[in-house]
C-alpha cells in the first residue's frame, strides 16, 4: 500500500497494489483507494487498475472477498498476481463483490 501520490511504481508491481488518495466529498475530505492488482517484481508484470476512488471503509469487504476467492481457486502455488493475470479484469472486478461462499 503507498499513501503517497506519486507512488514509486510500488502498487503497480505488487499482487494487489493499493494507493491512497484524498477526495474531496462538499466541504469534506474522503480517504480513498486505487486498486491495481496482477503485477509482479523480478521478472517485471504491471498490474492492472481494477478500481478507482474505493472508499476506505469498503476496502477491507473488497479485499476480503477477493482473498475468499482466490484461495478457493487457485491453481496450486499460484500467486495472488498470477490468479488475477488468468482473468479478465470484468471476471476480477466480480472477485471483489462475491465471496463465492
Amino acid at each position: 500500500a503507498s499513501g503517497c501520490p506519486n507512488n514509486c511504481c510500488a502498487t503497480w508491481i505488487a499482487g494487489v497494489g493499493l494507493k491512497g488518495r484524498l477526495i474531496k466529498e462538499g466541504s469534506n475530505m474522503k480517504q480513498c483507494y486505487d486498486l491495481q492488482i496482477g503485477g509482479r517484481p523480478g521478472k517485471p508484470v504491471q498490474a492492472r487498475l481494477i478500481d478507482e476512488k474505493v472508499p476506505a471503509e469498503e476496502l477491507k469487504y473488497i479485499i476480503e472477498a477477493l482473498l475468499d476467492n482466490y484461495r478457493r481457486e487457485k491453481s496450486g502455488y499460484e500467486s495472488i498476481g498470477e490468479f488475477c493475470n488468468r482473468h479478465t479484469v470484468e471476471e476480477v472486478k466480480a472477485y471483489l463483490t462475491e465471496s463465492g461462499e
